[in-house]
């Protein structure tokens, strides 16, 4: 790759890491596909940056597979990252959502 090449990629990141400084908490999917199979759990190396942004910077980290990275499972094992179902997700999102506006209301 060249120098342009390069600073795209670092471009993107960039972006990533303004939008994790914005948001309330990051939300992960992490489900790929690796050699035509699809993984659950499957963490790669730009998303385990960005977990590591969002944990400095104060913020919530669910993943929605468990993780098969040791690094990340580690951080799980001491609650650091969150692993919940889709199910488990809507509600946590919707009783973030409640405490928000009853906050705004008071």
């Amino acid at each position: 790759m060249n120098e342009n090449e390069y600073k795209s990629i670092g471009n993107v990141e960039s972006w990533f890491f303004k939008q994790i400084e914005e948001a309330d908490l990051v939300l992960i999917y992490n489900k790929s596909v690796k050699n035509g199979n699809i993984v659950e759990g499957y963490v790669g190396i730009n998303t385990s940056m960005d977990i590591g942004y969002a944990l400095g910077k104060g913020k919530e980290v669910i993943l929605v597979y468990p993780p098969l990275d040791d690094g990340i499972k580690g951080l799980y094992s001491i609650g650091l990252v969150k692993v919940m179902k889709e199910e488990e997700i809507i509600d946590f999102l919707r009783k973030k959502i409640k405490s928000y506006s009853v906050a705004s209301y008071q």
